[in-house]
């Protein structure tokens, strides 16, 4: 019989968030398989906030995702700035229309 890909029980972790509001602490958690689970599952969620942050037209990347395991240790801190990509506010060239480009404007 092949061994299983993942282990027999899995770990729960506590994804706390460190933001501008402050420490929200996750007592419920989740159960993960692995610690690329985790970190997929971490990043998501800081994702999301950043999202819900956008929309009303904030977006603070001094945050971060404190993950705990059953125990209480720390086993991962994603800071938000690792979890996008920021690109400059101008516009590159392959971006204008044609006449813009050409200096036709």
């Amino acid at each position: 019989m092949a061994e299983a890909c993942y282990p027999a029980t899995m770990v729960r972790y506590f994804m706390h968030v460190k933001d501008r509001h402050g420490f929200t602490f996750d007592d419920t958690g989740c159960q993960l398989p692995s610690l690329a689970a985790v970190r997929r599952r971490a990043l998501e969620n800081a994702r999301s906030l950043m999202c819900d942050d956008v929309s009303c037209g904030v977006l603070d990347l001094r945050g971060a995702i404190e993950v705990t395991d059953e125990r209480g240790a720390t086993v991962m801190v994603l800071p938000f700035s690792e979890c996008v990509e920021i690109w400059s506010n101008r516009i590159p060239p392959e971006y204008l229309p044609a006449f813009e480009r050409d200096g036709l404007a």
